[in-house]
């Protein structure tokens, strides 16, 4: 299960109001792994020659601020420490997942 999910191409928002409780399943394999959140990165992508990643493909950031930002813009109204995540206790399973983050670089 993937428990929030944003594409980078609406501009819907999550506004937790009230305390929220969730419990993130985990599992063995890859597809079987519960994950808390989607992360796109909204950076300008970087690609060319980067040890470690295929050069072939596009790369976003994946710093602190960059999903505070991410946080801020989905969960909140935009504006730095916005994000109403602070609602959110997920108790996460052994096997779980945080994040899934497709083409970003640490």
């Amino acid at each position: 299960m993937l428990y929030f999910f944003y594409d980078g191409n609406s501009n819907g928002k999550i506004k937790l109001v009230g305390d929220l409780k969730a419990t993130i399943e985990g599992g063995n394999t890859a597809t079987e792994r519960g994950t808390a959140f989607s992360y796109k990165s909204s950076s300008a992508s970087t690609n060319g020659s980067i040890t470690g990643y295929n050069n072939g493909l596009s790369y976003g950031s994946f710093t602190p601020g960059e999903v505070q930002t991410f946080f801020d813009n989905l969960f909140g109204t935009g504006a730095t420490g916005s994000s109403t995540l602070n609602k959110l206790e997920l108790t996460m399973k052994p096997g779980s997942r945080l994040f899934i983050s497709p083409n970003v670089k640490s």
